[in-house]
Order: structure tokens, then sequence, then C-alpha cells
């Protein structure tokens, strides 16, 4: 099954969850969800331990540093 969807997403483009703001598609509803929170919503669940700077994406907080 997680064979059949990465042969769909990855080696045929097929990006069925679709936002309904921007149209940006998605090919696993948990990405469209985060984006959705993150790009839509502004929020910024990752957290600096060390200041007070939050980001959208945990790449985001790794390379703060």
């Amino acid at each position: 099954h997680d064979l059949k969807k990465h042969i769909e997403s990855v080696h045929k483009g097929k990006k069925p969850f679709k936002c309904g703001i921007c149209e940006k598609s998605f090919s696993r509803r948990g990405n469209l969800e985060k984006h959705i929170e993150t790009v839509h919503e502004g929020k910024k669940p990752y957290h600096c331990e060390l200041c007070d700077k939050s980001f959208p994406q945990k790449g985001n907080l790794e390379g703060h540093n």
C-alpha cells in the first residue's frame, strides 16, 4: 500500500489533495493540513529554545542557529 502511494505521488506525480485557498496540490493529506496551518493560518509550531523565534517548518528552525 505504501509502495503504491509512493509510485503514484513520486513517479506519476499524482497530488489529489488540493488547497481550497491557493489551489496548491499535495500527495498526502497531512502535507495539505500542515500547508494550511503554516501558510494560511500563520502557525509556527517550531520554537527555538535559546531565543523567542518560532518557525513554520523544522528545517527553518534547524538552520536558524
